[in-house]
């Protein structure tokens, strides 16, 4: 388990994640967790193009420019979504936790990749929910 806390903006100048979906409708986001998908690892979801597969992972920002262009932006708190970790419904993913995942994982492969998709990630303010996220915590933003 990884403390989120050394993520969680403690001024309160950027309390939510953003995420940019053209093609959400309303309702949950994410799958439940232990669901199966195509892509099941968090490198795979910051390294593939998703192509129509499914993931078990949904991506947020931090950055709101990021998620805009993704289409129609939803935020949630980050508040709630500690809280919903806290509760064992999601699992927060966030580039330090990936890359270190990948460097203990024991494949060489992704032990010498670990710090790209942890850049890749930085770079645009990504984190990785697994799990889902309850359509009372995303909110539409301005």
């Amino acid at each position: 388990v990884h403390d989120t806390n050394n993520w969680v903006d403690i001024f309160g100048l950027n309390s939510s994640l953003f995420r940019g979906d053209d093609f959400y409708k309303g309702g949950d986001v994410g799958l439940p967790l232990g669901s199966k998908a195509d892509i099941m690892t968090p490198w795979e979801h910051v390294r593939r193009p998703s192509n129509g597969e499914s993931s078990i992972f949904t991506s947020f920002t931090d950055k709101k420019r990021i998620a805009e262009k993704f289409g129609k932006t939803n935020k949630v708190s980050m508040t709630d979504l500690n809280a919903l970790e806290a509760k064992g419904k999601i699992k927060i993913h966030t580039p330090e936790s990936v890359a270190e995942m990948m460097k203990n994982n024991g494949n060489k492969k992704l032990i010498k990749d670990a710090n790209n998709v942890k850049q890749i990630m930085s770079k645009n303010g990504e984190f990785l929910m697994e799990g889902t996220i309850d359509k009372s915590h995303i909110k539409g933003c301005q």
